[in-house]
């Protein structure tokens, strides 16, 4: 399966799959979790949400990276809801997760074969308003606190305005 999905989430998305709470729904070889499949599963699951906003979703490929099943799939469930809890007024969400892998000239030798450091960023046109931070302040900490227990790291560089919503840091390799 192809890791990278582009869809306008409506009517037509398959329904979720049974069994996400089973790891090996979201697991491929090498005990690696597939972030693109288990950032599908998440959108899967919430289909009524996405195709009421008329949710148009776009997703670079993702990741394969070493964790917790269970905490990957909590961290990806609340980000995904804190954007759909705050769709624009006047046009459909749109959201494009980007993801780059990050150059740089020192060679860790600790890390295994083809993983590097990888940046996942959530852009969105969700309107989340000054008071958003605040609001959602303990769920922001809790997702900072999961990406922590995945050797991790999760910024928010323009919860004040349309962009960026959300910066991922963390370990893996695509292929």
């Amino acid at each position: 399966m192809n890791n990278s999905f582009i869809a306008a989430m409506n009517s037509n998305i398959q329904r979720a799959r049974a069994g996400l709470n089973d790891s090996s729904a979201v697991l491929c070889k090498d005990d690696l979790v597939d972030l693109g499949r288990l950032l599908q599963a998440v959108f899967e699951e919430q289909q009524q949400r996405v195709a009421q906003l008329q949710t148009i979703v776009r997703c670079d490929s993702l990741p394969r990276v070493h964790g917790k099943v269970q905490t990957l799939l909590t961290l990806f469930r609340s980000l995904v809801g804190l954007i759909l809890s705050n769709p624009p007024k006047q046009s459909k969400l749109f959201i494009y997760i980007k993801c780059e892998r990050i150059d740089t000239d020192i060679i860790d030798m600790t890390l295994p074969d083809g993983f590097g450091p990888y940046l996942i960023s959530f852009y969105t046109n969700s309107n989340p308003g000054p008071e958003w931070e605040t609001a959602n302040s303990d769920t922001l900490a809790q997702c900072q606190q999961l990406m922590a227990e995945g050797k991790g790291t999760l910024t928010f560089p323009s919860a004040q305005s349309a962009g960026c919503l959300f910066a991922l840091n963390l370990l893996g390799k695509i292929n």
